[in-house]
């Protein structure tokens, strides 16, 4: 795979390359590796970290999805629920916007519950709602990975050794199927976990080191085609407290 376009996966759905949009970042000084105060040192600014922060969340965001609406329920009606166990493990690779890559690895592990039952509503065949959870570990390692900010200053990153998220994920789908062959479907996902790890960063003559220790949640709503979502990512990141949200 090449490039920053979707990547599309068949155990959980879609895991995108994505830019972030209307997000927030406060930032507070609290000490520790390359976060200050002083621009023209090595270590940056709290402007500067909320920069590299928004860039690496442009580069690489995991953006797990519920399974199918069908998965599970594709049999029609059962007598009792069935259970579904999916796997899987896989690698990427995507360019960076001015250069370099970054290599992705995905482990993940996903439990299904269905429950179909007849629905003896005159315009409904069957109904079936579904119950799952699963894992996720995702190991990203940057290899001379640059991006632009918004003024136009090259950054590269390079994984020292690298960014890991461990998210634990779940939620419910409801499904109609109508006796015209339409399905109508809802669900809900949540998921919450961990972004840690450090990378290396350079921009012009000045280069560091961060860590990362970040507490993430997320929430998606999707009914027909209308869909909600909110985040937040909470913690630490190259020496700085961060808030995100949106």
């Amino acid at each position: 795979m090449a490039g920053r376009g979707a990547v599309e996966r068949s155990t959980w759905g879609r895991w995108r390359w994505v830019a972030c949009a209307g997000v927030v970042a406060v930032l507070a000084a609290c000490g520790g590796d390359s976060g200050g105060t002083d621009p023209e040192a090595n270590d940056l600014s709290q402007a500067e970290a909320a920069v590299v922060m928004s860039m690496l969340l442009s580069i690489y965001t995991p953006s797990p999805s519920a399974p199918s609406p069908t998965a599970g329920a594709r049999g029609g009606p059962a007598a009792v629920p069935q259970v579904t166990i999916l796997a899987d493990t896989s690698q990427a690779s995507a360019a960076c916007p001015a250069g370099g890559s970054v290599e992705v690895a995905n482990a993940d592990s996903m439990r299904i519950v269905t429950d179909t039952r007849v629905n003896h509503h005159p315009d409904t065949l069957y109904s079936a709602q579904s119950t799952w959870g699963g894992h996720l570990e995702v190991e990203t390692r940057y290899q001379s990975c640059a991006t632009r900010d918004s003024q136009g200053r090259v950054w590269t990153f390079d994984a020292s050794p690298g960014l890991s998220f461990d998210i634990d994920l779940g939620g419910d789908i409801d499904l109609r199927a109508l006796t015209g062959g339409t399905t109508l479907s809802s669900s809900h996902t949540t998921w919450d976990g961990d972004w840690s790890g450090s990378f290396s960063w350079s921009s012009g003559s000045r280069s560091g080191q961060c860590s990362v220790s970040i507490q993430m949640q997320s929430a998606t709503t999707v009914q027909g085609s209308q869909s909600s979502s909110s985040f937040s990512y909470v913690g630490q990141m190259c020496g700085l407290a961060v808030s995100v949200t949106s």
